[in-house]
């Protein structure tokens, strides 16, 4: 296993901490804006979790996760920087094209169900995928500086410099 990587994948910085404390183990993803018309594309099967703070909104998510959405404003580093302390690997990728299959899955998450038929309607020629994760904590947060090609709505980036994984530890053991 590489000990260092350079690929990161955006998302909530509400979602980062459910994959961080275990409360989810799976991303639902079609692709930002900029992607085009296939959607999302897989790019690598192992990354960081670049939790951003764009659209974020209580209201999408269930009651019990609502109030985390102030937690992770206050814990936010300073303007024109991010902390990354996971990484993933995916599993599984599951391409998805009805409602119901997603919704199955409702105690896996942290979305609300009027969320999850929004994202699935979006675009509803793409399918929704669910990335299943395995989740790791790295040994320390690193504090980076955003830059410029780091923004927009896509969902890949390529950090600046590699961070290394050596020392992480799953969230969640094996079994779980």
């Amino acid at each position: 296993m590489a000990s260092q990587v350079g690929k990161a994948l955006k998302e909530w910085a509400v979602v980062v901490k459910a994959l961080q404390k275990g409360e989810q183990v799976l991303l639902l993803r079609k692709g930002g804006i900029v992607e085009g018309p296939d959607g999302f594309q897989l790019e690598t099967d192992r990354f960081f979790l670049f939790p951003t703070f764009f659209h974020q909104d209580r209201a999408v998510l269930k009651d019990a996760y609502q109030a985390w959405v102030e937690g992770v404003f206050r814990e936010r580093p300073p303007d024109g920087r991010v902390r990354i302390g996971q990484f993933a690997e995916v599993r599984d990728v599951i391409p998805v094209i009805e409602l119901g299959a997603v919704t199955a899955l409702a105690d896996h998450h942290v979305w609300s169900p009027s969320f999850i038929a929004d994202r699935f309607a979006w675009k509803p020629q793409s399918p929704l995928f669910i990335l299943v994760l395995r989740v790791y904590q790295l040994p320390r947060l690193y504090e980076i500086g955003i830059a410029p090609e780091y923004g927009g709505c896509t969902s890949w980036i390529d950090l600046e410099a590699e961070i290394p994984t050596t020392g992480m530890e799953p969230v969640l053991d094996e079994a779980a």
